[in-house]
């Protein structure tokens, strides 16, 4: 499993796109009766990035920093990690609460009303219990996302969390097209992202 992180380049235009995805298996009757069943109970994401500008000149390898992270994923075979600059962060994010039993907790994020997991959390990931900061040599955040007490957590003590996270992408195709406009200046119109359980 691929940990490395997309590289962020200058060149990003401004309104790249992204799309939520669900699957849902829809059967109809002859009398036209529809029978629907939900395989994801929550979205995977699409991006569509744009680069207007990618530089190849001496001391800037914007060109060849994007097409050899691609390379060296192998196009659509390998994961790894994307910052959405959108969407990276939570405050006071709910987990859950304590049973005097449970340890162990998914980390998760909510955005419009649905809770979503979160699969990568950044260094800066900062646990609470009942409010508290909770001291990090007390518990682990493992590389799914799953934060493990090393004791159970007490009964009726909320577990909450802040911080940046990742979102675990692969590309979408196995090919991207990079053109040159001007001499040492390129440009991507499509680099496709989709998220990817881990």
């Amino acid at each position: 499993m691929s940990l490395d992180i997309f590289p962020t380049l200058p060149g990003l235009k401004w309104g790249s796109t992204r799309v939520p995805m669900h699957r849902t298996s829809v059967r109809e009757t002859p009398s036209g009766r529809e029978f629907r069943t939900r395989y994801f109970s929550f979205p995977r994401w699409r991006y569509k990035l744009a680069y207007e500008v990618l530089r190849e000149t001496d001391g800037l390898a914007e060109l060849k920093t994007l097409v050899g992270f691609f390379n060296a994923r192998g196009g659509a075979a390998q994961r790894f990690l994307y910052l959405d600059p959108d969407d990276c962060s939570v405050v006071d994010q709910r987990l859950g609460t304590g049973d005097g039993a449970i340890r162990k907790f998914q980390l998760v994020r909510t955005w419009g009303g649905v809770v979503e997991p979160v699969y990568a959390a950044a260094d800066d990931a900062q646990v609470f219990l009942g409010g508290a900061l909770a001291d990090p040599s007390t518990y682990d955040i493992g590389p799914s996302g799953v934060l493990s007490f090393n004791v159970p957590v007490a009964m009726g003590l909320p577990v909450t969390w802040a911080g940046h996270f990742y979102w675990r992408v692969r590309f979408k195709q196995d090919e991207t097209e990079v053109s040159q406009f001007l001499q040492q200046l390129w440009e991507a119109r499509s680099v496709e992202l989709i998220t990817v359980k881990p």
